[in-house]
């Protein structure tokens, strides 16, 4: 996703946190809870704005760009564990950076930037020097392609306080601490808070809706399979029951009148399998061709539903093919 979204929580900023924020953030810093802070414009799971009218070296007039404009201070990069293709992120340190943009890939490739580094752009009536180049970044839509950001170092208001909460440390108890530090600085205003992960994934609620559906109706039908499959078993075990007996007392052993049994099944899956991969190949490629962050089928994902297809079958009929293959064989032919 171009970002670490684990142990991340947004804050909205107020009025008492911006004029209180370096110390409030030292403070963060030195409880030993937390392991990055940095404020944005915007939630890194959204996109606020959007212009076509920013200029940059080499911009043609015909070119009508829509880029979009966020704002973030010097620790967003760390903060977030974003990935810096080219270039370096933005230093808290160099006086110089109070001009500095970064660029995703999607805007350098939009813009036909061949060296961004050493370009320049123009926003706000003022030029910005290109530090550096992002990956990109999934931030509002998961099935569009990364929209062209352009991200300025610290240009306008705070508006989100991000903070990364240290690995390995109780969630319950980072939080409480953070919210005591919170209170000290903010005290006219709740902590509330937001999980980055949380706002990511409510963007895939209806996937998980169909995912829940699909797996139960798959659920119900291999109960049902599995009904039908117990009964046929349990009638070719009664059919074949002489046959059976006279079997055993041929000497034929325990795997082999199981296996007898079981035969036929195998070969039914094995055809049904053949029939069923291309056709679930071919739907699953069509369905993951709207997304254009999406995985590859491997083909180890069919072998493993076949056999566990066998498997399923197999335990079913079994029950039936021990219980013919355990029968006395005397009480199995007493009617001859």
């Amino acid at each position: 996703m171009g970002y670490e979204r684990n142990n991340l929580v947004m804050i909205d900023m107020n009025k008492e946190l911006r004029q209180h924020y370096e110390v409030f953030r030292q403070d963060l810093l030195n409880s030993g809870l937390v392991t990055a802070v940095a404020y944005t414009s915007a939630p890194i799971t959204q996109i606020w704005s959007s212009i076509d009218d920013m200029g940059w070296t080499g911009k043609q007039p015909a070119d009508k760009i829509l880029l979009c404009p966020t704002s973030a201070d010097s620790d967003s990069v760390q903060t977030f564990a974003l990935n810096v293709t080219q270039g370096r992120g933005f230093y808290r340190e160099l006086s110089t950076d109070s001009s500095a943009v970064l660029l995703n890939e999607a805007a350098v490739k939009a813009m036909g930037l061949a060296d961004p580094l050493t370009k320049q752009i123009k926003f706000a009536g003022k030029d910005w020097n290109i530090v550096g180049v992002l990956d990109n970044v999934v931030i509002e839509s998961p099935y569009e392609n990364s929209r062209p950001i352009a991200v300025f170092n610290q240009f306008n208001g705070k508006n989100i306080l991000n903070i990364r909460l240290k690995k390995g440390v109780n969630l319950q108890t980072a939080l409480a601490g953070a919210g005591r530090i919170f209170a000290r600085y903010s005290p006219s205003y709740p902590f509330d808070y937001r999980f980055v992960d949380d706002e990511y994934n409510a963007k895939f609620a209806s996937e998980v809706r169909v995912g829940h559906l699909a797996n139960a109706f798959a659920g119900l039908a291999i109960f049902i399979s599995c009904l039908g499959l117990f009964g046929l078993a349990a009638y070719t075990a009664e059919r074949r029951t002489k046959e059976i007996g006279i079997r055993k007392i041929l000497g034929a052993s325990l795997s082999s009148i199981v296996s007898l049994l079981s035969r036929e099944y195998v070969g039914l899956i094995a055809i049904s399998l053949l029939i069923a991969t291309p056709v679930a190949w071919y739907f699953l490629e069509q369905w993951l061709k709207n997304y254009p962050y999406r995985i590859e089928i491997n083909w180890w994902i069919f072998v493993l539903a076949g056999v566990m297809s066998l498997l399923i079958a197999l335990f079913t009929v079994s029950f039936q093919s021990i219980k013919a293959a355990l029968a006395n064989p005397v009480k199995s032919l007493r009617s001859e």
